[in-house]
């Protein structure tokens, strides 16, 4: 009984922050959810995935508000407020940070939540974030990072800030009072990673949004949509397997990352309505992301049926359901937690696990790509010194992360190790 519960209030919310929510399938969902206590595990859910005020806004526009309970709605009207009245005080930081840094004559852009709060979402309400993620050039990180401890913002990153440069994407920082946190970055995705990203390009084609309150320079439309690609893909790429299974909708309630969706399904209505198909697909190329995006479209298709925006981008993909992927999703069926829930270890899942022989040995089109090899023997070669030089890395990341620990410890003792983040 358990299970069915959580089947069909993962299928509420699920139809409930789509892009176009059908009145009559969530008033028949709604009749499906009897027990009281669903309706306290739907309200949990919608505020893990950061939906709670999108589902409110959702149901208001086809005037289907009382589908919810009153106590359900007004715990989810108050968390909403809570992030309306935390993007007035963002601005205010946001704008401290552009004049810093426009002053400083160094080039930077905003993106991710707060960009998309003022991009494809109606109020702040509807797309909390946690955080500002910056983007600079690499060779510029030291400075940035010093305007950034000018205004107030201390480090909270326990190794050198050199083994971030090495082996990570960005540096954290925050401050205490007001309560506010930054994600500096100087890449989209880590060193492992095939996708090929010109960042001078980025931020050259960035723009200011002349209507809207946010002061920051903003990723340009195309940009948006793949930069949010590669950040769905990064968390619910696990999910491939399972994109058939009828629980779906369950997976991805339980991920916490269901707002990573409805951005990229709302960022590419936004894109296509007035920029044309064929520039995105250009940049997809570019950027070596095709098969982050066309999984992104597998997962929103699969999530919700939305066509007209997503055959795009699935156009010409080829998904070969192997008999190997075929018993992982029935396995996935029958046990799944290990789908969703991470190791406390290491935040590793058993099948992300099974994403890294794809990482060590990628196809040939992907080696062609990133490396620029032509011809047969160049990628072979290239099949050849890849997984080395990704070996390679991976144990130098071990070794810098193993001294950063120990120097640590030995100058402070195993207390900031375990310190809050």
């Amino acid at each position: 009984m358990a299970q069915l519960i959580r089947r069909q209030c993962s299928a509420f919310l699920l139809n409930a922050v789509s892009v176009n929510p059908n009145a009559e399938l969530l008033a028949s969902l709604r009749d499906q959810i009897r027990h009281p206590e669903a309706w306290d595990e739907f309200v949990l859910h919608a505020n893990r995935n950061r939906v709670a005020g999108l589902v409110l806004h959702n149901l208001n526009q086809i005037a289907c508000q009382e589908l919810i309970p009153e106590s359900a709605r007004e715990a989810m009207r108050s968390r909403a407020a809570i992030f309306v009245d935390k993007y007035e005080i963002a601005i205010q930081d946001l704008a401290a940070i552009h004049a810093s840094f426009t002053h400083a004559n160094l080039p930077y852009l905003l993106f991710k939540g707060a960009a998309l709060v003022a991009t494809v979402y109606p109020n702040a309400g509807l797309r909390p974030f946690a955080d500002y993620d910056l983007l600079v050039e690499r060779s510029r990180i030291d400075h940035a990072a010093s305007l950034l401890e000018q205004l107030g913002y201390g480090s909270t990153d326990p190794l050198p800030r050199k083994y971030y440069l090495r082996f990570h994407l960005h540096l954290t920082y925050s401050r205490k009072t007001p309560r506010a946190n930054i994600d500096l970055h100087w890449s989209f995705v880590g060193p492992y990673d095939l996708v090929t990203v010109d960042y001078h390009t980025l931020i050259r084609r960035a723009r200011v949004l002349s209507d809207s309150p946010l002061p920051c320079p903003i990723l340009s439309p195309a940009d948006q949509v793949l930069v949010n690609a590669i950040h769905l893909h990064k968390h619910l790429s696990y999910l491939l397997p399972v994109l058939g299974h009828p629980d779906l909708s369950r997976y991805v309630a339980d991920s916490k990352y269901l707002i990573l969706a409805c951005d990229f399904v709302r960022l590419l209505r936004h894109y296509t309505a007035s920029h044309p198909i064929d520039e995105l697909t250009e940049q997809m190329k570019m950027w070596n992301v095709s098969d982050k995006l066309q999984f992104c479209a597998l997962l929103c298709r699969a999530l919700w049926e939305e066509e007209e925006h997503l055959t795009p981008l699935l156009h010409e993909l080829r998904v070969k359901r192997r008999a190997s992927g075929r018993l992982l999703a029935g396995f996935l069926a029958s046990w799944t937690g290990l789908s969703h829930k991470p190791s406390r270890l290491s935040g590793v899942t058993p099948t992300r696990l099974l994403t890294l022989p794809v990482v060590f040995f990628p196809g040939s089109e992907l080696l062609e790509r990133y490396y620029r090899a032509k011809t047969p023997g160049a990628v072979l070669l290239r099949r050849i010194v890849h997984p080395l030089r990704l070996g390679l890395l991976m144990c130098m990341n071990l070794a810098c992360c193993l001294a950063g620990w120990a120097r640590i410890a030995a100058k402070t003792g195993w207390s900031k190790l375990h310190r809050p983040r």
